[in-house]
């Protein structure tokens, strides 16, 4: 089964064989999305890698979105995102969806 939203990716990081410290910090960047895309629940943004980068891009930075406050800060977090969506999308884990 693949994950429906980012509660789902956040909630089985663990199984995806990170080590304890990458496993954080992607966490946290998933924790944070409900800021950048202005939602109150993760729940409620769909895993979708094609509409993440859509949304966020995958390349070159042209402009930062008005919820980071620098460069670098959106880079890591769109990164960190990326990271678990991709893991997700291209090596699918038994996921526990309680």
């Amino acid at each position: 089964m693949t994950p429906r939203n980012f509660y789902d990716i956040e909630q089985n990081l663990n199984t995806l064989g990170y080590t304890p410290g990458v496993e954080k910090n992607l966490r946290a960047a998933l924790r944070k999305s409900t800021i950048h895309y202005k939602i109150d629940c993760l729940s409620r943004i769909p895993a979708d890698l094609e509409a993440f980068d859509r949304k966020w891009g995958n390349g070159r930075v042209t402009r930062i979105p008005e919820t980071f406050k620098t460069k670098s800060q959106f880079l890591a977090w769109r990164k960190n995102c990326r990271q678990s969506l991709a893991r997700f999308h291209i090596a699918p884990v038994k996921l526990d969806l309680r």
